[in-house]
């Protein structure tokens, strides 16, 4: 799947408050992909206050993914495209 452009990794980190995570799923959601596994770092690289996720996402193809982080970019979310 990796290989076709369906499963990606995502790296996203943003402050550490109740809702966050919600917010990042559903931009990921309304842009037609799905949230198969996430890991969770309480302290990202900013402090105490951030959070750093790793998340596998499902998408249709490469071109996918990037509309993916385009969305959540968008909303001012940073986030990074992992390699496998």
């Amino acid at each position: 799947l990796a290989n076709q452009g369906r499963l990606n990794r995502i790296r996203v980190e943003l402050d550490d408050i109740p809702g966050r995570l919600a917010q990042v799923a559903s931009i990921i959601a309304s842009a037609r992909a799905n949230v198969v596994q996430v890991d969770h770092d309480g302290l990202g690289s900013t402090g105490a206050r951030s959070a750093l996720l790793e998340l596998r996402i499902d998408t249709l193809d490469f071109a996918h993914a990037e509309e993916v982080l385009v969305a959540l970019l968008d909303e001012g979310i940073h986030a990074t495209l992992l390699p496998w």
